[in-house]
């Protein structure tokens, strides 16, 4: 299910933002054919990289409650613990919808300022791409790691400080999820199988303690 709704999701907004970026940026600067393709390559890179991560939102949402079902079943089949944080299809989509609210506005603060640095001279065209891809790698790892901490950390803030304070291993989790993002075919088994990645690194990261639930089950990095 999810792999069948990531399809549905991404053929439907990479289309509409390719579309709407290239018809936009031609319109601005559409006296000069130089200028205009240069906008159009950093509107298209910019846009695709806004496309990817709300339309994750959108495919997150949908497809919740049998992500949550599949890191359950990962840390099940891996420790024999996860059977007590067991949640309800209804706390699942609540989860999922308050989650993307967080990243929402996560995404408000902090993306337009990334966007604004394409206006700097003579850099802006490498810089804003670079922030672009930094920001969605961070987003990502939050994203597919949402499914394993929610079983073990019950606030958003808390998940967000969780991911900053391994900055270096959970960038690199994203920045190679953004790579297979952009490869065609393999894009639409990213969903799923991020949500598997994301649960792993965890467990190895962590272990998990089976017993308390959600923040109780979380004791910090383990020998």
């Amino acid at each position: 299910m999810p792999v069948a709704i990531n399809i549905a999701v991404f053929i439907a907004g990479i289309t509409l933002a390719t579309i709407a970026a290239v018809s936009w940026a031609g319109h601005l600067v559409a006296g000069n054919e130089a200028l205009r393709i240069a906008v159009q390559i950093i509107a298209v890179a910019a846009i695709l990289a806004a496309a990817i991560f709300l339309f994750l939102i959108i495919g997150n949402i949908i497809a919740g409650p049998f992500n949550a079902r599949l890191s359950e079943a990962i840390e099940l089949q891996l420790t024999g613990r996860a059977g007590a944080f067991t949640t309800t299809i209804r706390q699942d989509v609540g989860r999922s919808i308050a989650t993307a609210v967080g990243r929402l506005f996560l995404f408000i603060l902090c993306y337009p300022p990334i966007l604004l640095t394409a206006l700097i001279p003579v850099i802006g065209f490498i810089v804003q791409p670079l922030l672009a891809t930094l920001y969605l790698a961070f987003v990502l790892s939050l994203d597919f790691s949402d499914f394993v901490l929610e079983r073990h950390m019950a606030r958003f803030g808390e998940k967000v400080r969780y991911i900053r304070s391994r900055k270096a291993l959970y960038l690199g989790f994203g920045l190679t999820a953004v790579a297979f993002a952009f490869i065609p075919v393999i894009d639409f088994l990213l969903l799923p199988v991020g949500v598997a990645g994301a649960t792993l690194l965890f467990i190895e990261e962590n272990g998990t303690s089976g017993e308390g639930g959600r923040a109780g089950a979380y004791r910090g990095p383990q020998p």
